[in-house]
């Protein structure tokens, strides 16, 4: 993929980081497989300078999908609510970052 050749060959490029880690998190939806790879693409992200807000709010969303994905009523209930409370945290601690508040009333959504 041409976003992962750019990153290889600039792998500062904090724009094209966040591209992928969104990649993985759209793909992470239908495939739990890309979870990991999600999760460590935004934690990349902030080390790279990215902004906190939307890392720390993608990253809770992932928890979510891990109930999505699990097999088990009572596993889907307990893993979504953890994602849950700590996307209900990201909105309180960056009340005003709107691409945190699209991707939590999205999810809210679906």
């Amino acid at each position: 993929d041409r976003l992962e050749a750019a990153l290889r060959q600039d792998p500062e490029n904090v724009s094209a980081l966040l591209k992928v880690a969104r990649v993985y998190f759209y793909s992470a939806i239908d495939d739990e497989s890309f979870i990991p790879k999600a999760e460590g693409a935004f934690a990349k992200y902030v080390d790279k300078g990215g902004a906190r807000s939307i890392a720390e709010m993608y990253q809770a969303t992932l928890k979510t999908l891990y109930g999505k994905h699990a097999s088990w009523p009572m596993e889907k209930w307990e893993k979504s609510q953890v994602g849950l409370r700590e996307m209900d945290t990201v909105v309180k601690r960056y009340p005003e970052d709107f691409e945190a508040r699209f991707v939590y009333a999205s999810t809210m959504y679906y």
